[in-house]
Parts: structure tokens; C-alpha cells; sequence
């Protein structure tokens, strides 16, 4: 058995030796996982998959919730769910506790791009 601990969350994404540029490029190539880390990042605290899905369909909509089927609420969610959240969670930019449904942000205020 290891006494190997595992280094704590890169304060930004430029500390996140880890994951390759490639794969931190490929993750940040799709928009609606931007979106996502961007409002995972606006809260500030944990956020339910539901209103994430809300908002990140409310912005690739450019539109308020009235405006928009549940429909489409609920293939923002399920994308969220099983594509794009466990990608960035993989990459070690977010906690995604996919039983509970809760996302939140595993660096201390994202940078996306290194000062």
C-alpha cells in the first residue's frame, strides 16, 4: 500500500499540470462545457445539475426560462450529466457528485487563461 497523498487543487487552470494542453484545449473547445465552468464558477458554491442546466440553456438561448421548452432544459441536462461534466471532472476542474446531482468548482477561483 502507498503513502503516496495526492497534491490538493491547482489554484488555477494554468497549475494544472496533470492534464495535458491538449486535453485541457479539447475539454475548453466546446462551448457549452465554457458555459458550464463559467457558471460553476459564478456560484461560488455547489449548484444543482437542474439549475445549471437552466442556466447554461438560458445562455446558449440568449433567452429567459418562458422562452424555452423543458424539452430542451432536459437535453442540457443529460449532455451535462453524462458528457461534459464528468470530462472537466475527470480533468480535475470540477467535483461532479453525479449520485447526488451537485457540481462545483474544484479550483479556488478559475483563471482560464494563466496571468
Amino acid at each position: 500500500m502507498s503513502n503516496h497523498i495526492p497534491p490538493s487543487p491547482p489554484d488555477s487552470l494554468a497549475e494544472t499540470s496533470h492534464v495535458s494542453r491538449d486535453d485541457l484545449f479539447e475539454a475548453l473547445a466546446n462551448s457549452r462545457r465554457r458555459t458550464a465552468l463559467s457558471k460553476i464558477a459564478d456560484a461560488g458554491t455547489p449548484i444543482e445539475l437542474r439549475t445549471l442546466a437552466r442556466a447554461v440553456a438560458r445562455e446558449e438561448a440568449e433567452s429567459d426560462d418562458a422562452e424555452i421548452p423543458d424539452e430542451t432544459f432536459d437535453n442540457v441536462s443529460l449532455s451535462l450529466y453524462h458528457t461534459h461534466l464528468p470530462k472537466l471532472a475527470h480533468l480535475g476542474l470540477i467535483e461532479f457528485d453525479a449520485r447526488r446531482r451537485v457540481v462545483e468548482s474544484a479550483i479556488d477561483g478559475i483563471e482560464l487563461l494563466p496571468s
